[in-house]
């Protein structure tokens, strides 16, 4: 009943991951159910991008010596491919109590620094780094090309209120992370980064991020809800550019279509 996430349409296949049974699931176009994968739980909440090739671009949160991977789908489920080099160890055994602190103190836990998002391009990797603010590209080799921060304002603002939040707001042996974006797409060498309002931040706004695959910032998209009416939770992009938004307070599809200026 955990239900299906990881939603990806390529190659005229759809992909997602039943989370209650820990599968890969490819179905055809029609709906027409292709054939289901295994996976290690550790993979559950990750983010997941269909390659072609029946490959799979998955954020590892620094397991596997790395911060993403690039998987075969079959039924070996080889990595192929590893990516970055992790910030921290990461422990399966958590005190969530110390990460509250943490956060409380203005610092980041070591287990969500290697928190990531992941996008394939056409000469390497994009990772976001969604604790730390930090776009990068690596090549196909996994070397450094360049990381590049969003701006400083985001930045301190966000993680201002996540400390308020954490010092304030949350109960013992719960923690609030810090995760500065939702999703990070890539179409036509245009990198799509949406930053969502954090739950509870009043004085906050949900955001989109345009950069080029050099990691410049072209466009800055700010979406004003001062009514509250509609919670953006995720995003897609159609072919002739327009961003759809998944609204799942009011269960709506909101069409926001970027402006050339």
């Amino acid at each position: 009943m955990t239900g299906a996430a990881d939603l990806n349409f390529l190659a005229n296949r759809f992909f997602t991951t039943n989370r209650g049974r820990l599968l890969f699931d490819l179905y055809e176009r029609s709906g027409n159910h292709i054939r289901s994968i295994s996976y290690p739980r550790y993979l559950d909440y990750s983010h997941k991008t269909l390659l072609p090739d029946d490959k799979l671009l998955i954020t590892t949160e620094g397991r596997e010596q790395s911060l993403a991977v690039v998987m075969d789908l079959n039924e070996e489920k080889n990595i192929v491919h590893r990516i970055g080099t992790p910030e921290s160890d990461y422990s399966e055994r958590r005190n969530f109590e110390q990460e509250r602190i943490a956060y409380s103190n203005g610092e980041i836990p070591e287990n969500d620094l290697n928190n990531a998002l992941a996008a394939k391009g056409v000469e390497g990797y994009f990772i976001f780094m969604n604790s730390l603010g930090e776009l990068r590209h690596y090549s196909e080799d996994g070397d450094l090309i360049f990381n590049h921060e969003i701006p400083g304002d985001i930045k301190t603002k966000v993680f201002d209120f996540i400390i308020l939040q954490n010092r304030e707001v949350a109960q013992e042996h719960t923690v609030i992370p810090l995760a500065f974006a939702r999703n990070m797409k890539l179409l036509d060498d245009l990198i799509y980064l949406f930053l969502p309002k954090p739950f509870g931040a009043v004085d906050l706004d949900f955001r989109m991020l345009v950069f080029n695959t050099n990691g410049e910032l072209l466009k800055h998209y700010v979406f004003l809800d001062e009514t509250n009416e509609a919670f953006l939770f995720d995003f897609t992009i159609s072919d002739d550019g327009n961003i759809n938004f998944v609204d799942v307070m009011n269960a709506e599809i909101l069409r926001f279509t970027p402006s050339n200026n």
